[in-house]
């Protein structure tokens, strides 16, 4: 009995995918962690360019250049968790935020969240009157500067799930839309430019 049992070869494709499937939804699992951390990190990303671009523009000292950043980040955030440090000094302001996104399936091999980081940053002249380093772009220039920022930005969904790709690019739209309707509606186009 023991010498037959040894000898049966059915069933060996069952046991062979029972083995296989493991590493294989670990891989599909690490896939989807991957795909919703930078789905964060894109959103995350927006709204700092978005929120030091306005606080730049709109404070009219450094003390006032924090409070308005925290608040227009949040404002962008929808909810995410994020640790902000803002830095001002006489030519820059940047955005250093971190982040923590909670994984549905590395947890199970030790990994319970990836960490994001990311860095904004816009020159300035003096507050109030954003960014100026050629102390007079045309509205034109402007316009180019945000239309390269909506390419990049563009260029980047390709690397989310096909699934979340329309919304990605209808919010990156929506978000450019609001830039330029701020641009257009409180600044000058002589005091205004998107850091690269």
């Amino acid at each position: 009995m023991f010498r037959r049992f040894f000898r049966n070869e059915d069933g060996n494709f069952a046991i062979i995918f029972g083995l296989l499937l493991i590493p294989l939804l670990g891989l599909v699992g690490a896939g989807v962690d991957y795909a919703g951390m930078n789905n964060a990190k894109a959103k995350i990303q927006a709204a700092a360019d978005i929120a030091l671009l306005s606080a730049a523009k709109d404070a009219d000292n450094s003390t006032q250049f924090y409070r308005l950043a925290e608040n227009y980040l949040g404002a962008n955030l929808d909810n995410l968790q994020v640790t902000s440090y803002a830095k001002a000094d006489a030519k820059k302001v940047s955005l250093s935020i971190n982040s923590r996104y909670e994984t549905a399936f590395l947890g199970i091999v030790g990994m319970p969240h990836l960490d994001i980081n990311v860095e904004a940053e816009v020159a300035v002249n003096k507050f109030g009157s954003g960014s100026a380093q050629n102390q007079s772009p045309s509205r034109t220039a402007v316009d180019n500067e945000i239309d390269t920022l909506e390419k990049q930005l563009m260029r980047q969904v390709a690397n989310f799930p096909p699934r979340q790709q329309e919304r990605i690019r209808q919010r990156i739209k929506e978000q450019m839309a609001l830039l330029r309707k701020h641009v257009s509606d409180k600044a000058p186009a002589s005091q205004i430019r998107l850091s690269k």
